[in-house]
């Protein structure tokens, strides 16, 4: 799909539709399009999942994302694993304020030790009733 299929489809999210799931595994759409997407879900309220597993979304997506939570009020899972995440994105999450995400995935990316330490203090200090169930952090997290 790419970027520029990324951006077309994000297009389409800012009417109102009867989708609820969404599934972009590994289409390589990158930062661009995911900003473009988080731009477009900031006030979707049917869409209840988003796989966006392998897109090498980075930090730059990942923030892009973690403000859209702050406003989205229907999305309960969000699958971001295998995007070349770090400490920044990973923070960004943990900052965000929301109340209905219930399940969280960022298995298989870079932010290692200090990006979920990062992630831990920030949800930590975040005031807003977070719902988290399920947080992924497999191969995260550095070996002793």
């Amino acid at each position: 799909m790419g970027q520029l299929g990324g951006a077309a489809l994000a297009a389409t999210l800012y009417d109102k539709m009867a989708l609820t799931h969404l599934n972009l595994w590994s289409n390589k759409i990158g930062s661009v399009a995911i900003s473009a997407l988080a731009d477009a879900l900031h006030h979707n309220s049917t869409l209840k999942g988003i796989q966006l597993a392998f897109n090498k979304v980075g930090d730059d997506g990942t923030i892009s994302l973690a403000k859209m939570l702050c406003c989205n009020t229907g999305l309960k899972t969000l699958q971001l694993a295998g995007n070349e995440i770090e400490s920044a994105g990973a923070t960004a999450l943990g900052e965000a304020h929301n109340a209905t995400l219930q399940e969280l995935n960022l298995h298989s990316n870079n932010a290692r030790d200090k990006g979920a330490n990062t992630f831990a203090d920030a949800l930590a200090h975040n005031t807003t009733a977070c719902s988290y169930k399920t947080t992924t952090f497999q191969t995260m997290v550095e070996s002793p």
